[in-house]
């Protein structure tokens, strides 16, 4: 049966519970799956998507308490494992004034996702995926980097297409730099590409609002280019084709830290259920698909954590049924 897969991290957010302090005076946090990979599977499962998740636990409680809420997703885990001499991924968020989100630290060394190899799943594990998403964090370090551009390798030769969210979070790398080395190369060998407009700006070392998007055409090799801009809702285009403005649904957010990740899934949702090729999608195909990926990711934003929130596919419906936005 086909299916997509995901690679990547499961990690803990520490999320703060006291907007406007520094990570450094925050006492109190609340703890949350997350991982962009993670969330992304855990986001296609509860969309009734058939999706396995590639990639390593750690052998600590946190490791443990991921394993078993992606199983309880059912999600396909055939292509992971625990590692029981690496530790969890953590990440810590603070929050500022109004309630926004900033990535302020992450651990490092040790944990289970710079740990992944090329030799971690045979050419078998990626027979009948349609789509392979992938993000930039574990491009960081060499064995998983390799581990990626494998699975990269193994999945196009399935003929699935590869899908990225570059996902950037500069507290992450040691300069930014190595950051836009990584990712420009990762973006050459993707069909499907999802970016913010704020990381659309970076990637080409511009202010966002001046930033070109046809710029990516000529440089990258994409089939598709979907742009968030949060309360701006997103533009979906493809290659040849005109861009498609579709705009956001107003939800009562909490907090926004799994909106991204959801958005993915549900373009991917969306392109799941249609039978059309990437490259003949036309502005009546791909509005239908911006306003489920922009519902899912609006959903999303009710409550505070990456995963906590991630919508299943009836309330996914009933936001665009109910045409509230995206019209």
């Amino acid at each position: 049966m086909a299916r997509i897969l995901t690679l990547g991290e499961a990690l803990i957010d520490f999320v703060s519970t006291e907007p406007g302090r520094p990570l450094a005076e925050v006492a109190t946090f609340q703890r949350a799956p997350g991982g962009a990979p993670a969330n992304v599977a855990v986001a296609l499962a509860r969309q009734e998507i058939p999706v396995g998740f590639l990639g390593r636990f750690g052998g600590d409680p946190f490791g443990m308490y991921l394993h078993d809420l992606l199983t309880t997703e059912n999600i396909d885990l055939s292509g992971s494992c625990q590692d029981l001499a690496s530790q969890t991924r953590l990440a810590f968020i603070e929050l500022d004034g109004k309630g926004e989100r900033h990535l302020a630290a992450f651990s490092k060394g040790g944990c289970a996702d710079e740990r992944i190899t090329p030799e971690d799943w045979p050419e078998t594990q990626f027979e009948d995926c349609k789509y392979l998403y992938v993000g930039s964090l574990i491009l960081r370090h060499p064995s998983s980097a390799a581990a990626q551009r494998r699975a990269i390798e193994l999945a196009k030769k399935q003929g699935a297409k590869i899908v990225c969210d570059p996902n950037l979070r500069p507290a992450f790398w040691d300069t930014l730099s190595m950051a836009r080395r990584a990712i420009d190369g990762l973006l050459r060998q993707v069909d499907i590409l999802k970016i913010s407009a704020d990381e659309l700006g970076w990637l080409l070392d511009c202010d966002p609002q001046k930033a070109d998007p046809a710029k990516l055409w000529t440089k990258y090799p994409l089939q598709l280019l979907a742009i968030t801009r949060g309360n701006g809702g997103c533009t979906l285009q493809r290659r040849g084709g005109p861009i498609v403005e579709v705009p956001a649904y107003a939800v009562a957010a909490v907090e926004p830290t799994g909106a991204g990740d959801a958005f993915v899934a549900g373009l991917l949702t969306a392109l799941w259920q249609q039978e059309k090729a990437l490259t003949v999608l036309e502005p009546e195909d791909l509005l239908p698909i911006g306003r489920w990926a922009n519902a899912a990711g609006a959903l999303a934003t009710g409550a505070v954590g990456a995963m906590t929130a991630l919508p299943n596919r009836a309330r996914i419906d009933a936001l665009v049924s109910s045409g509230a936005a995206g019209t």
